[in-house]
């Protein structure tokens, strides 16, 4: 169907609806059905409720006083009306809609209710809103999204970005699909005005919604029955979801279960199966979340809560066992019952469902006793404080110890002192690292080796900070900054590629380096390359890269594989450095693959007595939450790569086996960065702590005919950026064949050694820039790869063993050496051989500190 067929058909089908509707107990109990309580509809003038909601949006809004809410297709004006209640007489209500019988309703219904002066109804399409930019503070809709032809959705989200002031919020409720749609579906005119043919799957509003610039993007499956349409008209109605006046009905294509098509977007019921199942089948809870087909709710949401909770059991299995709550409500597993605790207790927003919702009520009908209890197990545990005693639980929970949480500053928009000054404000600042580990406040460290780096006290949450949300500061391991600082390209080295960029924190450190480096007059355009072959993390590099504020510099080849890149291309023949951080074992990484214990409560039977909970599994039992670790750890390792995908390893050869596919690839990459004609700086970095990825690839990149040939060498530590060199862990000697030089310019990080960071390993090569022949040249050369002179400072010639000799003759010409026959000069000879020689001690570092 085209667009105007469609925009036709709904404005018919709904003018239709708003004469004659009568606004009776159909449109009640749909309302009812989707989370409006009696009071709220008894406060909605009479008429306003046509009966086409598909759940309520002012539950998720959080309307204040004074604030402005837009309501895009607003109808009879029945949410309008509703939130104008919310935001009282200071604020403002504004309803949309293209509908000319629905805007007269609405504006009747106005004029008889004298409490709603500050509503107003205004005809407009939802694509293309007739309010000024940055005017309303909430927008809500309901159920009219999925009317919007696919091709023109999008700009409907835009729209609603538009009109929002910063930090403005969006409430949408609407009917998703659950599973693709067949065409002829898609195509039926009945079921496109009934809200079904429209649906968007869940996958896809969130990426209408990140297109838009929105974040925190949440989306909850209601559990709502679709089927109220059909069961509150009775006989006579078989449309879903357009008001109770006869339509075309939907029964020639076989719908007998509208929730078997769509639903109105459980998080809870889908997370409660994740942690029912067995670990020992699937791999770490991140890859069992994010593999996880079919899920509805978004797999990082899903993840959170099953962490969080996970990490709260222990508490919060004290808290539900002592206020008997799975005694009185017999339809809660134990692990929904510790979901939503979790949530009712800690979570800022409390419960994601409506409060009509019947799982939300099981828990607030206890909400004195849970919220008592929560405060007896607090007190029990001697903290004065629910942040002690998070800090505390936190701490228990962090299988690697207390792990700072490291925030750069992007210099792109901030600086430190900025931020100490605003979003760290009240912070405690400390002088190590271990006082930051330590405190069990709120302690702040400016670090010693990476500039605008710092790091804050474990769990520190700054995602909700305005400064987060803006870019201007970026949660990035200080391991993980390692590669770009040590790269530090400079303006002389032309552009720049990340070969394996996503997500993207590395890209946004190359730009904030870049651009420190630059002039203040006459600063050359220079680009940096980041390639993702992955689409869908692609995705997630360009979303990085916009809110750091790097986009006008990087050019970003979505799915585009490195090594498909041509280094003789016309369009990479400026790039002198290059940054690899290819997949790996992720062996380094903190926390990836590890899983707080799950402690799962119990009905206390008569007499204090623990007994079995009815219907619970034999797996879900406390005793088995243990899940026997520490055995399965003897019997197996789990490998992750960067990808997040898991990999069971049954023994030291399959690890062996494993091990030496991901260095092929790596030596792969890191020969196909030496290609590049104009390159003169490399990092090589992996999160893995084993060898054959580390050291075992800088030797044979070192040792292969390309390196030789092309004059490629290892960055040795004294001619690193101050920061890197003065790092203190290096690389292996034993995995570099005893070569200490090699080894001193490898860099290591390993989680739980005191310095706060994760497993990592760094290394950078280096070269002059023309390719060399014979080897590394005619003339002889040390272990650090510099020419050896004489006392006179003339080099030593690889074919005689002695020092070149100069003419006597009057002319005093250059003796024409037996080698090659080329003249020498010393002048050109000291620009063959520079070696970085002539870079001034005292250089000063990019971002650094007085």
């Amino acid at each position: 169907m085209e667009p105007s067929e469609i925009y036709d058909k709904v404005n018919e089908r709904y003018g239709s609806v708003a004469k004659s509707s009568t606004a009776g107990e159909y449109e009640q109990t749909v309302a009812r059905a989707f989370g409006y309580s009696e009071e709220e509809l008894a406060r909605v003038p009479e008429g306003a409720n046509l009966g086409v909601s598909c759940g309520n949006p002012i539950a998720l809004a959080n309307l204040r006083e004074g604030e402005t809410v837009v309501d895009l297709g607003s109808g009879a004006g029945f949410d309008v009306f509703a939130a104008a209640d919310k935001v009282g007489l200071k604020g403002r209500a504004i309803g949309i809609d293209m509908n000319d019988e629905m805007l007269a309703k609405a504006n009747a219904i106005k004029s008889k209710t004298p409490s709603s002066p500050h509503t107003a109804f205004v005809k407009g399409s939802i694509t293309s809103v007739p309010l000024p930019s940055s005017s309303a503070d909430c927008v809500i809709s309901n159920c009219v999204i999925n009317l919007v032809p696919a091709a023109e959705k999008q700009l409907a989200f835009l729209e609603m970005f538009r009109i929002l002031k910063p930090g403005g919020r969006v409430a949408v409720s609407d009917i998703l699909a659950r599973r693709e749609l067949t065409a002829e579906m898609r195509g039926d005119v009945a079921l496109y005005v009934g809200c079904v043919a429209g649906a968007s799957l869940v996958g896809e509003y969130e990426e209408f919604l990140g297109r838009a610039g929105f974040q925190d993007v949440v989306i909850v499956d209601s559990k709502s029955d679709l089927n109220v349409y059909y069961t509150a008209a009775g006989e006579g109605m078989t449309s879903c979801c357009s008001g109770g006046a006869p339509g075309e009905g939907v029964a020639p294509l076989g719908i007998a279960d509208l929730n078997e098509w769509a639903g109105a977007m459980s998080l809870y019921h889908e997370t409660a199966e994740i942690l029912s199942a067995s670990p020992d089948h699937g791999g770490s809870l991140k890859s069992r979340v994010f593999r996880k087909k079919g899920l509805k709710s978004p797999p990082a949401q899903v993840y959170a809560l099953a962490f969080e909770t996970a990490k709260w059991s222990g508490v919060l299995k004290e808290v539900v066992e002592a206020a008997d709550l799975l005694r009185h409500e017999r339809k809660l597993t134990p692990i929904l019952a510790l979901l939503l605790t979790h949530d009712f207790l800690l979570a800022k927003s409390g419960i994601a469902l409506p409060q009509s919702h019947g799982l939300r009520q099981t828990i607030e009908r206890h909400k004195a006793r849970l919220t008592s209890e929560f405060t007896r197990a607090r007190l029990r545990r001697k903290m004065p404080s629910v942040d002690e005693l998070r800090a505390d639980v936190n701490a228990n929970a962090d299988p690697e110890g207390r792990h700072p949480r490291w925030i750069r500053v992007n210099a792109l928009k901030s600086d430190v002192e900025t931020q100490l000054g605003t979003t760290f404000k009240g912070f405690e600042r400390v002088l190590t690292i271990a006082d930051v580990t330590k405190s069990t406040g709120k302690a702040i460290y400016i670090d010693a080796h990476v500039p605008n780096l710092l790091a804050a006290s474990p769990g520190t949450d700054v995602t909700k900070s305005q400064a987060y949300k803006n870019g201007d500061i970026i949660l990035q391991d200080k391991a993980s900054c390692f590669p770009a600082y040590l790269l530090d390209p400079r303006p002389e080295d032309g552009d720049v590629i990340d070969s394996c960029a996503a997500p993207g924190n590395k890209t946004t450190h190359l730009a904030a380096v870049m651009k420190k480096h630059e002039p203040e007059q006459g600063a050359q355009k220079r680009t940096i390359f980041a390639f993702e072959r992955d689409s869908k993390r692609a995705q997630t590099l360009e979303k990085m890269v916009r809110i750091a504020g790097s986009r006008g510099m990087t050019k970003i080849g979505l799915g585009q594989d490195f090594l498909e890149v041509d280094p003789k291309g016309e369009a990479y023949k400026n790039v002198g450095a290059l940054l690899l951080d290819p997949s790996c074992s992720g062996s380094g990484i903190v926390g990836r693959d590890s899983m707080p214990e799950l402690h799962l409560p119990e009905i206390a039977a008569p007499g204090g007595a623990k007994g079995k909970t009815k219907g619970a599994k034999p797996a879900a039992k406390p005793d088995n939450r243990k899940r026997k670790r520490d055995e399965n750890e003897e019997a197996k390792q789990m490998m992750i790569d960067d990808d997040g995908n898991t990999v069971e390893i049954q023994s030291e050869q399959e690890l062996q086996k494993r091990l030496n596919s991901l260095a092929g690839f790596q030596l792969t990459l890191l020969l196909h960065a030496m290609k590049f004609s104009a390159a003169k700086r490399i990092t090589y970095s992996t999160c893995s702590i084993h060898a054959e990825e580390n050291e075992g690839v800088v030797l044979k990149a070192l040792e292969s005919k390309l390196a030789k040939e092309r004059g490629w060498r290892v960055l040795l530590r004294e001619k690193q950026v101050t920061g890197m060199r003065e790092w203190p862990v290096r690389g292996l000697p034993e995995a570099c064949g005893g070569d200490k030089a090699i080894a001193e310019a490898c860099i290591r990080t390993y989680k739980g050694d005191g310095h706060g960071v994760m497993g990592f390993f760094v290394a950078a090569f280096a070269r002059d820039g023309d390719d060399v022949v014979d080897d590394d040249g005619p003339y002889v050369r040390d272990d650090e790869g510099k020419i050896i002179r004489d006392v006179t400072g003339m080099p030593v010639l690889k074919s005689t063993g002695e020092p070149v000799v100069l003419a006597t003759n009057k002319d005093d010409e250059v003796v024409e050496d037996a080698d090659d026959g080329e003249e020498e000069d010393e002048s050109s000879e000291k620009s063959a051989s520079s070696d970085d020689d002539d870079e001034e001690e005292g250089e000063e570092e990019w971002g650094g500190f007085d």
